[in-house]
Parts: structure tokens; C-alpha cells; sequence
């Protein structure tokens, strides 16, 4: 393949410039993050346009590297929503009080401020679990094989599944006792004799089931982020211990405490913003204004990606230049999948076109179009006229670079070139969705300033973008 020149970008940045691409990393995230809150796009899916612009952000900055491909981009960029948890019963517990649902209202039960500390930061720490893994890889001179990546899910998954039914229900009722308690109690009000263990052994299959009772929410989830923060360190040991990879596994063991970290932060903010610490006698309406206390959430959501691109981008950007320019390729090797080229058309129409680029479009649009209509328009029915849509350019684009053209890859440009072109375009495909589809924004006048603050985010990374590349650090050509 031809030779691609390689850019400053990531690897010999002044400090101005360094500062620039963490503070573009900030904005990103954090415009990102609010766009898949609280009435956005939601959930795992929400959490999928993330991934996707985040990663084409980072791989702009830092993409020509030996073991980064089209063919594994589509599984870094699932890494991210895979081991997403619920958040909502936790951030509040830095308020210092267990907020639940009560036959008579909401009932506000003590906790520890030490153990809302670990159980947030716990659940930063694993939300995350495999960007750090695969930002590990990036960086690693170790080569990796299909058969690892599958064996290390397999241990991430068994770790997981095991602890959830062991030992996280013991670290739990240490770490966290109020919250065994007051689900043991919770329960006992409605005639339930069973332990909290016993009652989520019984309904581990159904965590429906604990939503009936105080504090069972809490307890469940808590559960969840300790099995899955014990599943992602026995990822860093398999890395450390079977594949001898201290790199990796540094790299990996410092992205999931930066998200812990960011995590926390965000939690302190919904604490300030929502009562303060443990009880009434603070009350921010008197501090801060109403738009912001209208939005205290949104706002806590857009600061929560904020604080991972920040420290994400800089924990990069700000390493010593060995590592970074360590494993730089300025060649680009033929994908495993283009041995056969209709083998690497369909995996890409499917896997990257189908589910990677278009999955991440098609339900945030069809849902904002249905939301806005009322419900007279089907979510399904928008889903199909924009997967059709989409599929009219992708299946004829593919034939013709990875058939007709023989490249090996779905898009002309190597990977590192895509990601420059493709991270400002996605970003203001949602960051439009969001603001103008469904709804246009200025109808809704207690969210207005929500929404600019992330309209603005967006604008901003889009200028960052357009300099980086007049000013020839990230180059297209």
C-alpha cells in the first residue's frame, strides 16, 4: 500500500496545541454524553454515538498504529456501551442519603459518604472496562489474535457472572452495610424474609424484581458495578500474568480510575446541585439560578463526559514522546478480512456499515422523530426509511472501493484519514439531531441553555477540527 505521511498530531504537539486537543477531547465527550441522558438518546444506545465519536476523535489524533484496522473498529467502538451500568441510584448516594421509593412518597434513608465514594468510583472504573483495554492494545507491542481478544471477553464475562453470585455480595455488605440494610428491611415491610443475597440469588435473572422494594434498587446496582469492576481487574491481570503486557495493562488500569475519577466529580456536582449533603439545610435555589437548577442533571450528565474526555485525552496526550512514538505505521497492511473480497463486503456492510455507523444513527433520529410527532409517527417506520437511506450509499460505496477498487477497506482513505474526516461529521450529525430534529430547540425554553452550552461544545470541537487541519497538524491529504 501507498506510503501515508504521518502527522504531528499526538505525537510532537507544543504544549498550546496538547492543551487544544484535551480540552476538543472535554467538549466532545461531554456535548456527547448529555446528547444520550436524560430525555436523549438513551441507554445502550445513546452510549453507542458516543463510543463512536469519541473513538473517531482519539484514533484522529493517535491512529496510525500496527494493531488499529477498519476491521477491529467496529468492536472498539462496542467496547464502550458493553459494560455500561444504571447510574441513576448511585450519584445520589454522595448526598449521603439512600433515595427511594416509599409507600407514601420518597424515603431518604443515611449512608456513608465513604461508601458512596467507593461504590461511584466503582462504577466509574468499570464503565469503561474495554476502552481502556483497547487503548491499551494501541499502544502495545504486543500482537494480538482473534482467539485473545475472545478469550480475554470470556474471562471479563466469567469474573463477572461469578462475583455477581459470590463475593461482590460480601464486599457490599462491608463496603456499603447501609445499603443491605435498609433493602433487608425494605423487604421485610412488604413480608419478605430473605437475606438481600438469597433475594437476588432467587431474581438474578429478574432485577425487575427488586424495583417493589426500598433500597432494593441500590442494592442491585451495586452488586452489578462491584461483579463488573471485579471483571475488568481480572482483565489487567490476564494482560499482566498470560501475556506478560505491563503496557497494556497500565494503560487499561489508568483509564478506568480516570473514569472512576470523572464519575466522582459529576457526583459531587448532583450533590451541590440537589440539596447538598445529607439533608435540607442547604438549599442551592438560593445559590445558583434557574436555568441551571431547571437542568441540574443535564448538566451533571454534560460535566460526567466531560471530566473522561478531559483526563482520557490528556492521560495520552501528555506521555512521554517514547510512547507515543513507539509502533507508528506509516504503511497500512491489508485487513485479515480482505484475503477474500466479497468476505470483506459483506463483514463491512454488515458490521461496520449496518451496525457501527448506521445502528448509532437510525434510533436517535427515529426517535426524536417519533417523540416529536406525538407518537403519529412509528419509531419503526423511520428506522426503516432511514436504514434504506443509508443502505443506498453504503452497499454501492463498499463495491466499489472493496470490490471494483480491490483496497481492502470500506472507505478510500486509510483509517487515520477516515477518523479526521468522519469524527466532525458525526459530530454535528447528532449534535443536529439533537437540536433539530423531532423538536426544534427553541420551543422548549427551560432546557434552552442546556442546549446551547452542548450546541456550543459542538461548535467548538468543529472549529478545533477545521484549525488542526488549516494549520496542517492533522492532515487529510
Amino acid at each position: 500500500m501507498e506510503p501515508k505521511t504521518v502527522s504531528s498530531a499526538g505525537f510532537n504537539l507544543g504544549l498550546l496545541q496538547k492543551i487544544a486537543v484535551v480540552l476538543m477531547g472535554g467538549l466532545l465527550l461531554g456535548g456527547m454524553w448529555r446528547l444520550r441522558g436524560d430525555n436523549g438518546f438513551g441507554s445502550f444506545w445513546g452510549m453507542l454515538p458516543c463510543a463512536l465519536v469519541f473513538w473517531l476523535f482519539l484514533l484522529s489524533i493517535f491512529g496510525y498504529r500496527k494493531k488499529m484496522s477498519y476491521d477491529l473498529l467496529p468492536w472498539a467502538v462496542l467496547s464502550i456501551p458493553f459494560t455500561i451500568n444504571g447510574w441513576m441510584p448511585l450519584m445520589p448516594l454522595l448526598r449521603g442519603l439512600i433515595e427511594a421509593p416509599g409507600p407514601e412518597g420518597p424515603v431518604n434513608e443515611p449512608f456513608s459518604y465513604f461508601s458512596a465514594i467507593l461504590l461511584i468510583f466503582t462504577m466509574g472504573f468499570c464503565w469503561m472496562v474495554f476502552l481502556g483495554f483497547f487503548l491499551g492494545l494501541l499502544f502495545s507491542p504486543k500482537r494480538y489474535k482473534a482467539l485473545d481478544f475472545l478469550l480475554i471477553a470470556g474471562v471479563y464475562l466469567a469474573v463477572m457472572l461469578a462475583m455477581k453470585g459470590s463475593l461482590a455480595h460480601v464486599i457490599m455488605r462491608v463496603a456499603a452495610p447501609q445499603s443491605w440494610d435498609v433493602f433487608a428491611r425494605g423487604m421485610l415491610e412488604k413480608g419478605v424474609t430473605d437475606s438481600p443475597f438469597v433475594f437476588y440469588m432467587k431474581n438474578i435473572f429478574n432485577e425487575g424484581a427488586q424495583k417493589q422494594f426500598i433500597g432494593g434498587r441500590t442494592y442491585f446496582n451495586g452488586i452489578a458495578v462491584i461483579g463488573n469492576a471485579l471483571g475488568a481487574l481480572a482483565v489487567i491481570a490476564a494482560l499482566l500474568l498470560k501475556y506478560k503486557d505491563k503496557l497494556a495493562a497500565r494503560v487499561m488500569a489508568c483509564i478506568c480510575s480516570i473514569v472512576g475519577c470523572s464519575f466522582l466529580g459529576a457526583a459531587l456536582l448532583n450533590a451541590l446541585l440537589c440539596g447538598g449533603f445529607r439533608g435540607p439545610q442547604f438549599d442551592p435555589r438560593a445559590v445558583f439560578p434557574d436555568w441551571l437548577m431547571n437542568n441540574y442533571w443535564g448538566f451533571c450528565e454534560y460535566a460526567t463526559g466531560l471530566f473522561i474526555g478531559l483526563g482520557v485525552t490528556a492521560f495520552l496526550v501528555f506521555q512521554k514522546k517514547q510512547f507515543l512514538n513507539a509502533h507508528i505505521v506509516t504503511t497500512e497492511d491489508l485487513p485479515p478480512s480482505a484475503k477474500n473480497r466479497h468476505w470483506c463486503y459483506a463483514y463491512h456492510l454488515f458490521v461496520t456499515a449496518a451496525f457501527m455507523l448506521s445502528a448509532s444513527v437510525i434510533r436517535p433520529v427515529a426517535t426524536r422523530i417519533r417523540d416529536g410527532s406525538g407518537g403519529a409517527v412509528s419509531e419503526l417506520t423511520v428506522q426503516l426509511i432511514v436504514a434504506a437511506l443509508l443502505a443506498l450509499f453504503f452497499i454501492p460505496g463498499f463495491w466499489n472501493t472493496i470490490i471494483k477498487k480491490e483496497l481492502g477497506r470500506p472507505f478510500a482513505p486509510d483509517l487515520r484519514r477516515f477518523a479526521i474526516a468522519a469524527a466532525p461529521l458525526m459530530l454535528a450529525v447528532f449534535s443536529f439531531a439533537d437540536l433539530f430534529i423531532g423538536w426544534p430547540f427553541w420551543e422548549a425554553p427551560t432546557v434552552f441553555p442546556l442546549q446551547i452550552q452542548v450546541g456550543g461544545s459542538c461548535l467548538l470541537v468543529l472549529l478545533g477540527y477545521h484549525l488542526l487541519v488549516s494549520t496542517r497538524v492533522l492532515r487529510l491529504e
